[in-house]
């Protein structure tokens, strides 16, 4: 893609085309998260009739609680990659409005807060892992209260 300097800053010549792009990464995460969540929680459906049948109930807990951590990190990622994708498709709905230096200035702001969203799902993980998976987070309880007492 071809970039050149218009006021004063680096763009895309073809803005409207670099717009529909970067849009779709982000439309499209969202759809196929979407998407395998439903699956996952139909899947998670079906196994638990056949889980209390046969299995015992400790594969059934591990599995609730994949199931919860998978459903969980599915909504962070969605809710962390809308915003952005939001903005983009405002932007590319006002892209021939003409604007003064001080709405430039704003919609630069907004989208620097914005693309921080996106960084913000991947510095989660762990504390989805932590919050999920209750071996997990009561290991992680026993050690915090055993170093506060020292």
């Amino acid at each position: 893609m071809d970039f050149t300097i218009s006021n004063n800053y680096c763009a895309p010549k073809n803005i409207f085309i670099w717009g529909i792009k970067f849009s779709s990464i982000y439309l499209c995460q969202s759809i196929l998260l979407i998407i395998f969540g439903i699956l996952t929680i139909i899947y998670r459906q079906k196994r638990t009739i056949f889980i209390r049948r046969n299995e015992p109930y400790e594969r059934h807990h591990v599995e609730t609680q994949l199931t919860s951590m998978i459903i969980t990190e599915i909504i962070l990622v969605i809710l962390s990659s809308l915003p952005y994708t939001i903005y983009i498709i405002y932007r590319l709905i006002t892209i021939e409005r003409s604007r003064n230096s001080i709405d430039i200035m704003y919609e630069n702001i907004i989208e620097r807060l914005l693309r921080l969203t996106i960084f913000f799902e991947a510095s989660c993980g762990f504390y989805i892992y932590l919050f999920t998976l209750t071996s997990l987070k009561k290991r992680f309880l026993h050690i915090l209260r055993r170093k506060l007492r020292h």
